[in-house]
């Protein structure tokens, strides 16, 4: 007579830390007893970007500041010339503040960015700052083949070597089989 519902699933959101420290944070233990840290990171992904010119179906769209939709098979000049101003002007513009000011930063950049812009990846390890690996391509991992990744690994490992003459320091776009790389070896 009654209908047995099904058990309801556990809340996702109980997963999740959103309480961290509260009110009673860990002391940083800073060198030299600074009160405070600062990382600067310069992203640079010019030319990683999905555009119809890097042979992707459609154009960037997750991963631009200004509001524009990925646009399926056609260009789109206002995303592509963001991406295009960051390599040809922004990032040299940031590079001399911070050489001015002495400061050193995590340069989060994408390989096939890199590739395309050798002089800009000379110039940063010149000046000294860490290079931060943001993945060969610069797209959603989780939306392709399982093979894609390894691929685009081997081709960010050798495309970084050639521009900046190593890899990169760490790796900002995390891919699980780097873990599963590390655990083997270890």
């Amino acid at each position: 007579m009654f209908e047995s519902k099904p058990d309801p699933k556990p809340d996702p959101m109980i997963a999740r830390d959103l309480v961290g420290y509260g009110e009673t944070p860990p002391h940083p233990r800073w060198p030299d007893g600074a009160l405070i840290a600062v990382n600067f990171n310069l992203n640079i992904e010019g030319g990683g970007e999905s555009s119809l010119i890097n042979g992707d179906e459609e154009s960037e769209g997750m991963l631009n500041d200004i509001g524009v939709s990925a646009q399926r098979g056609r260009r789109v000049p206002l995303v592509e010339s963001v991406f295009e101003y960051g390599s040809r002007r922004g990032a040299w513009r940031v590079l001399k503040v911070l050489h001015d000011f002495a400061v050193k930063a995590s340069i989060l950049g994408v390989a096939r960015a890199l590739e395309q812009n050798p002089a800009l990846a000379k110039a940063c390890v010149a000046q000294g700052h860490e290079i931060v690996s943001h993945g060969y391509r610069w797209i959603d991992y989780g939306a392709v083949a399982e093979a894609v990744p390894h691929q685009f690994k081997e081709q960010k490992n050798g495309g970084q070597r050639r521009e900046i003459g190593h890899q990169q320091h760490r790796i900002d776009q995390i891919d699980p089989q780097d873990f599963a790389d590390q655990a083997a070896e270890s």
